[in-house]
């Protein structure tokens, strides 16, 4: 139901080409989760005791399970789920680091420096593919302007706060990825609330982004009904 009526609205075309840029970066997200959060993300915050936030708090994937769905759409729904899931940890996580104001001894140092190599390059694969799939080719179709780095550290506070390192190794690190994670979360939540705007099933104990709470809510049968007008209508 919603890939047909973006379809119709796009034009066969454009949905094509934009479906399978998304899906051709499903890669680059799985990539990214094993290297940069599984492999560096959760280490580091297992060493530093760092637990305020936890993965299965935001990959939460249920959405699949609205009865209106075409299987397309359940896939979509999933996918969506764990992309999003996986860009919103790890901009909480990073802000969770900046936070961190204790004493990094040089045994944790050295364990951080050997992991931060396969992390940084991982993120560079990551960025080479948000630029050239999302930036230059989805974002476009959908008419959304990605923010600029400005932009990202206005949502942050301000160039202080969002560059500011509390004489802290791993901050120092992440400086720039901090403002990278900003600009990608807000891009996936464009895609997201353009392209499927329903809310989780489960709501205690997660974390979304923000534009989550204007999404329609599954649960509801008029909500349901609203979401199928709502997209009749844009088709």
């Amino acid at each position: 139901m919603i890939f047909e009526s973006r379809m119709r609205e796009l034009g066969l075309r454009r949905s094509i080409i934009g479906a399978f840029s998304i899906y051709l970066s499903f890669p680059f997200f799985v990539f990214f989760h094993v290297f940069g959060i599984c492999l560096f993300v959760t280490p580091v915050a297992v060493l530093l005791k760092l637990n305020k936030y936890r993965q299965n708090q935001f990959i939460v994937i249920d959405r699949y399970k609205m009865k209106s769905l075409s299987l397309i759409d359940k896939f979509n729904c999933a996918y969506c789920d764990y992309a999003n899931g996986v860009a919103t940890y790890y901009e909480y996580k990073i802000e969770e680091y900046f936070e961190y104001s204790g004493d990094i001894n040089w045994w944790k140092k050295i364990i951080i420096y050997a992991l931060y190599l396969p992390f940084i390059a991982s993120v560079t694969v990551y960025r080479w593919h948000a630029k050239y799939l999302y930036e230059d080719v989805v974002f476009p179709i959908i008419q959304h302007r990605p923010l600029s780095v400005m932009q990202a550290v206005r949502n942050i506070g301000d160039i202080k706060r969002a560059f500011k390192a509390n004489n802290n190794l791993i901050a120092q690190l992440l400086r720039k990825e901090r403002v990278f994670s900003v600009i990608l979360g807000d891009g996936l939540s464009a895609i997201e609330s353009y392209w499927c705007p329903i809310k989780h099933y489960i709501d205690e104990g997660k974390i979304y982004p923000d534009r989550h709470k204007l999404y329609f809510d599954p649960r509801k049968r008029d909500s349901e009904l609203s979401l199928m007008d709502v997209i009749r209508r844009k088709a």
